[in-house]
C-alpha cells in the first residue's frame, strides 16, 4: 500500500521506513577513539522518509587522561548540510543523586556525529555553586566520570 502525504505525486510518496540498532562511537578533542559501552537493546533508531529518531545509552569505559570536547559518532545516517542545533536532549547519571540534567544535542551538518550541549545548571556534584556551572559550551571529558552513563534521544534530518 502506498502512502502519499500532501498529494499523489511521486515527491509526496512516503516509501522509506527503516528501524534497527546502531553502535555509537566516541572521540575526544584530539580525535582519538574512546572506549565506551552501549547498553544492549537501547541504542535504536527509526527512519521515516528523511527524519531519523535515535535513542542511546552509553557508558564511559576508559579511565585516563582524555581531554577536550567529546563527540559521539556513527549516527546511522548522515545529516543534512545545515547544522541542527536542538535535535534532542540528554542527561548524565553521576551516581550521587545529583545527576546532571543534560542539555540539548547539536548534530553537525553533513556528518554522522553530534555534541552534547552543556546545561547552564550545575555540572559537578556541588549543587548551587556558581563556580560549578558549565564553563564550556559542549560536554568535555573532564566533566564525565569513568563508569557513568549518559542517556539521550534525538531527531534529525538526513540527506
Amino acid at each position: 500500500m502506498a502512502i502519499y502525504i500532501g498529494g499523489t505525486g511521486s515527491s509526496n510518496l512516503l516509501d522509506d521506513y527503516e528501524e534497527g540498532s546502531w553502535t555509537p562511537q566516541m572521540h575526544d578533542g584530539n580525535g582519538s577513539n574512546v572506549v565506551l559501552s552501549n547498553t544492549s537493546g537501547v541504542c535504536k533508531y527509526s527512519k521515516i522518509g528523511r527524519i531519523v529518531n535515535v535513542t542511546f545509552q552509553v557508558t564511559r569505559d576508559e579511565a585516563g587522561s582524555k581531554t577536550g570536547r567529546l563527540e559521539i559518532t556513527q549516527l546511522p545516517f548522515q545529516s543534512i548540510s545545515a547544522a541542527q542545533l536542538m535535535a534532542g536532549s540528554w542527561w548524565m547519571d553521576r551516581g550521587t543523586g545529583n545527576d546532571t540534567s543534560g542539555g540539548g544535542i547539536y548534530v553537525l551538518g553533513s556528518a554522522t556525529k553530534f555534541r552534547l550541549v552543556n546545561p547552564t545548571a550545575v555540572h559537578t556534584n556541588q549543587s548551587g555553586d556558581d563556580a560549578a556551572k558549565a564553563a564550556t559550551r559542549y560536554l568535555e571529558f573532564s566533566q564525565w566520570a569513568n563508569g557513568r552513563h549518559i542517556y539521550g534521544n534525538l531527531t534529525y534530518m538526513s540527506v
